[in-house]
């Protein structure tokens, strides 16, 4: 419906740039009508043009603050043992949030290092509700501090939030494995 309203504009906005043209050639006068017009197209396309996915509905149960608690990572890739450790073995703490108005938000030592905002590609429900997966495309993968992957995925089970990412690969490619957030 967006691109829809998108093209309408896009349309009458090149008409009247086409009139004013015409007018300004035969009438001489200066007219403010032109500046004004490109303004509100830059402007409408840039409004209109960022798709923004909100937490509706089941994804709601996502909404607030976690702290990462502890890893597990894959001991080798041909067997099924694990190890688990506690988030205190690092020297910096990792926190997300997902905010009410979409956005989504890294920390890493109570500072801010990432904000985003994101489009959902994905979500599940399983459980009867008590786990909800989601994968999402951040509009803004790259950072100073970050490097989120083309997609990223959570498990939201209660109020543990696990990712494969974060603070993973994306911050410490030294920390491998799925990390485990409880919410604050």
């Amino acid at each position: 419906m967006a691109i829809n309203h998108l093209i309408k504009l896009l349309v009458f906005t090149i008409l009247q740039l086409l009139k004013s043209f015409f007018m300004n050639l035969t009438t001489k006068k200066q007219s403010y009508f032109l500046p004004f017009l490109i303004g509100t197209l830059f402007f409408s396309i840039l409004f209109f043009s960022c798709k923004k996915d909100n937490l509706v509905n089941e994804l709601e149960v996502y909404k607030g603050r976690y702290t990462w608690d502890f890893t597990v990572k894959k001991d080798n890739w041909w067997s099924n043992s694990t190890t688990t450790k506690p988030a205190t073995n690092w020297n910096y703490t990792a926190e997300v949030e997902f905010t009410n108005e979409g956005k989504l938000l890294f920390f890493i030592n109570g500072e801010e290092i990432h904000k985003t905002g994101y489009t959902i590609v994905e979500q599940n429900v399983y459980n009867n509700g008590t786990t909800v997966s989601l994968v999402i495309d951040p509009h803004k993968e790259d950072s100073k501090k970050l490097d989120l992957n083309n997609e990223v995925s959570f498990t939201l089970t209660n109020d543990t939030l696990s990712i494969d990412d974060y603070p993973g690969n994306s911050y410490d490619e030294y920390n491998s494995g799925t990390h485990y957030f409880i919410r604050n």
